[in-house]
C-alpha cells in the first residue's frame, strides 16, 4: 500500500503555533486555546475564520496530534473542525 503524503509535503499546508499581536504579545495555541479568556476567544475565532479560505482546519479540538497548533491546508477534501 502506498504511503499517503501530508499536504505539508506538497507545500500546501501550514501549522500555526501562535500569534504575535501588534503589541508584541505572543498568544500560544497550546497554552491559550482552552477557557474563556480573551486570548482563547481570539485564537478560536481565528481558527473559525480560517474555515473560509482553507478546506481543512485542524485544532486542539480535533485530536491530540494537534494539541499545540492549528493545521491549515487546501487539500481536495472537506473536514476538520469546520
Amino acid at each position: 500500500m502506498p504511503k499517503v503524503l501530508s499536504e505539508h509535503a506538497y507545500a500546501n499546508a501550514i501549522d500555526v503555533t501562535g500569534i504575535t499581536t501588534d503589541a508584541e504579545i505572543f498568544i500560544s495555541i497550546r497554552d491559550d486555546w482552552h477557557g474563556d479568556a480573551k486570548e482563547a476567544l481570539f485564537v478560536r475565532a481565528i481558527a473559525t475564520n480560517a474555515c473560509q479560505p482553507f478546506s481543512l482546519v485542524l485544532t486542539p479540538n480535533s485530536n491530540e496530534a494537534h494539541a499545540d497548533h492549528i493545521h491549515l491546508d487546501n487539500g481536495l477534501y472537506l473536514g476538520g473542525d469546520c
